[in-house]
């Protein structure tokens, strides 16, 4: 019962076909060999057995391939027609490129694609130098709030009011400091180690926000 594939009875394309995918699919092969050798009566080893099914299995391919040089011959010497070159090769090459590049266009182009990923999270931490943080803020889910181009341009029209003349830029930037320091200092507030509440200097947040505003 050795070969006893029905795909291995005639010699065609179609059979050929057949057979190969029959060979592409994972450990069929091995499964039927296997069950042939269990219920054969035989002498060989499983190994062997293995061996003469891959024997058999080279020798139908190769005797496909003599019967369509029989069934459609071709001269020695003489090249392939342009029809042929370009029909059967531009067609599998096409199929290649299609099982390669099809699931790369598949997801790129699936509706989960081209769509906003928004933030669930935010945390926002100041803190000068090697020092503990000053200010700490976390905002989640609701608390968050989409930040669109219309919030952009007033955020950067805030921004342009501060290039004014030089006289009166040290005194905006001066009185930003120090509504930005009371602000501070009314809502935030310094734990240290031994986690007591220590109010934040005065100079310190002034020299900060120097440095920031600068």
């Amino acid at each position: 019962r050795i070969a006893g594939n029905f795909l291995m009875k005639k010699f065609n394309y179609v059979n050929q076909i057949l057979y190969r995918i029959y060979l592409l699919i994972p450990f069929l092969l091995e499964l039927r060999t296997i069950m042939d050798w269990i219920f054969t009566d035989t002498a060989l080893g499983l190994s062997s057995w293995l061996q003469l099914e891959d024997v058999y299995s080279n020798m139908y391919l190769l005797k496909c391939a003599r019967w369509a040089e029989k069934k459609y011959p071709t001269q020695r010497g003489v090249t392939r027609p342009k029809l042929t070159k370009y029909g059967v090769g531009g067609s599998l090459l096409t199929l290649l490129i299609l099982l390669i590049w099809f699931p790369l266009l598949f997801f790129s182009f699936s509706s989960s694609f081209y769509q906003p990923n928004p933030p669930t999270e935010v945390n926002v931490e100041i803190k000068v130098g090697p020092y503990l943080p000053i200010y700490h803020m976390t905002a989640q889910d609701i608390d968050l709030v989409s930040f669109s181009s219309t919030d952009l341009k007033i955020l950067r029209d805030k921004i342009d009011t501060l290039n004014a003349e030089p006289t009166v830029k040290v005194g905006l930037r001066t009185n930003r400091k120090i509504d930005l320091f009371n602000s501070i200092k009314q809502r935030i507030l310094w734990m240290n180690e031994k986690q007591t509440l220590v109010a934040i200097k005065r100079d310190a947040i002034i020299s900060y926000l120097t440095f920031v505003l600068h």
